[in-house]
């Protein structure tokens, strides 16, 4: 056997060993309840709070005013579905009873807070926006105004502001959460036309998001050696006996309880997160990362067209108002679209704002700090793509400039020259976004000249990735 196995197997023997031996030391020693540390990223399940950017943007941006926004939104931090909080209502009551026999491997204030906090929930609330997600909205409209006054500086008019849902409750309520941050008031009339088409999408991913391929990663890294050791370690810290304890989808089930419940009540404690250490923390974030990631960025060629019909109905849009040389007053200047959650990755990756040269993978979790991809920072709950149209004094007219989570953000162009204040010419801009086809068919263009709103259609054509 070669020197170089041989230093390969005792690096993997070592490492495996050091993972074990500071899992078991974080397992005997961590108390959550007494931690400082707000741990709070948590996936798809992350507060908008700890993610959006903090920073006021100028009211004038080199003698520009903003004369349209399109936005993308994620729903805000709702329940979960009726099926997950069954499924959660089934496991505490089984993790009490067996608390009520060991708590030798919890500190006290942990033991506690799982037997004296009432944390069941009411299935009648299944996909409600809870306060904080209402909260989230409020503050965002706020800030919008704050930074678009041209836009919002007027009372709401159907005409005007067009919100479009995705056909969940909790999408539907994030759109009223915001109107209410807009105008004191969620009086407002969701579009039915663009809704139904948003739903269409979701309909067409339910083909093939289950599918082996889309799967394979998460599933590896699910069956690890790494994922085992984690779930003992915390059926260890609930007093379960070796061979009586949660499953490995009773833990994952548990996590994301986690972050929903520490999205819904920033300032508090959950009992959801006292089985896991910051380690386990982040060994399920990244379990559920590598779903999304094969799911919506660099899974099947379907996903990918995901990101197709809102980015063609915004370039619709702004070719309508640069052609007629300004905005007309019968056009809407503000559009709000809330669609299913995988939308938005589908978006970022068409744009080339996810980097997928280096793919994660199932055995990629001790580099997993550094991944770029991690979706706590891009889709957190009321993660949203703020798309604005700008009218210049000097230069070139019209100038485009795209937010995420309210922070402006560069796109690759021109063979990776990226513009540094985030606001791009028209002309840039448009042939950037016509560029993005399969195949180089001009597909984009296609789509808008023959506003074609069959589902066949987003299956049809294809974005180059």
């Amino acid at each position: 056997m070669s020197c170089n196995i041989i230093y390969f197997i005792l690096t993997i023997c070592l490492n495996i060993l050091g993972y074990w031996c500071q899992s078991q030391g974080q397992n005997n020693n961590y108390c959550y309840a007494k931690d400082d540390v707000i741990h709070a990223l948590f996936n798809k399940y992350t507060p908008y709070e700890f993610v959006y950017y903090k920073n006021k943007l100028g009211k004038m941006i080199d003698g520009c005013i903003p004369i349209h926004l399109t936005m993308i939104s994620r729903s805000g931090n709702h329940y979960p579905g009726a099926k997950t909080m069954k499924k959660i209502n089934d496991i505490i009551p089984t993790i009490r009873s067996n608390l009520q026999k060991d708590t030798d491997h919890l500190c006290p204030e942990d033991a506690s807070l799982m037997s004296d906090y009432d944390y069941e929930m009411d299935e009648n609330n299944a996909k409600k926006l809870t306060p904080q997600g209402i909260k989230d909205f409020v503050n965002m409209a706020e800030r919008k105004i704050r930074d678009f006054p041209e836009i919002f500086n007027r009372p709401y008019s159907p005409e005007l502001f067009k919100f479009y849902d995705g056909g969940s409750r909790s999408t539907k309520e994030s759109a009223l959460a915001l109107a209410l941050g807009f105008w004191k008031s969620s009086d407002i009339i969701i579009e039915e036309s663009d809704s139904l088409r948003l739903k269409e999408l979701k309909e067409t991913c339910r083909g093939f998001k289950h599918s082996d391929d889309v799967m394979k990663q998460y599933k590896d890294f699910f069956n690890s050696d790494i994922v085992a050791q984690s779930v003992s370690n915390i059926n260890i810290r609930l007093g379960y006996s070796q061979n009586n304890g949660l499953t490995k989808e009773e833990v994952n089930t548990l996590f994301k309880a986690c972050g929903f419940d520490t999205a819904r009540n920033l300032n508090g404690k959950s009992p959801y997160c006292v089985p896991f250490t910051p380690q386990d923390l982040e060994i399920f974030d990244y379990l559920q990362d590598l779903l999304r990631y094969y799911r919506y960025v660099r899974g099947k060629q379907e996903s990918r067209t995901l990101a197709y019909p809102l980015l063609s109905k915004i370039y619709n849009c702004f070719q309508k108002i640069v052609s007629q040389n300004g905005a007309d007053s019968n056009n809407p200047i503000a559009e709000f679209y809330f669609p299913f959650w995988g939308v938005r990755n589908s978006i970022l990756a068409t744009l080339g704002l996810i980097n997928t040269d280096t793919a994660i993978n199932s055995s990629g979790y001790a580099n997993e700090v550094q991944r770029e991809f991690k979706s706590s920072q891009l889709d957190p709950y009321s993660s949203n793509i703020d798309v604005i149209l700008y009218q210049c004094e000097n230069g070139e007219k019209y100038r485009v400039m795209i937010r995420l989570q309210e922070k402006p953000i560069s796109l690759i162009i021109d063979k990776g020259a990226a513009n540094s204040n985030g606001l791009y010419g028209w002309q840039e801009f448009s042939t950037f976004i016509q560029s993005l086809t399969y195949s180089g068919s001009n597909q984009i263009a296609s789509y808008v000249s023959t506003g074609s709103s069959q589902l066949v259609t987003y299956r049809k054509y294809l974005l180059k990735f």
